[in-house]
């Protein structure tokens, strides 16, 4: 089995770019304090310097716990440059403050 091979800067960029829009989807309206579960990536083929046009991100599931994100990232063709999951969990104050 190889070593995973590290993120070129173009690819770290587009990584930066989903997982904010993500967070952002998954915080909500209510400002949510979240940690970070799992975040997997899944990207297009990219060639030269990749600029994102269309981010979209949205929230699949939510429970008291944990928010189901997902979402991609399209340059001004329509292109798929990065799509991704993420799960966050909702930190303990941020859910007894909702509950109430």
């Amino acid at each position: 089995m190889s070593a995973a091979q590290p993120l070129a800067e173009p690819e770290l960029a587009l990584a930066a770019v989903l997982h904010r829009a993500l967070l952002s989807a998954a915080a909500g309206d209510e400002g949510r304090t979240l940690t970070p579960v799992s975040l997997a990536l899944d990207f297009g083929e990219l060639k030269g310097e990749p600029l994102p046009a269309d981010v979209q991100a949205r929230i699949d599931r939510a429970t008291r716990s944990l928010v189901f994100v997902s979402g991609e990232v399209r340059d001004d063709a329509g292109l798929l440059l990065v799509a991704g999951s993420a799960v966050f969990g909702v930190e303990a104050e941020a859910q007894t403050s909702a509950a109430v």
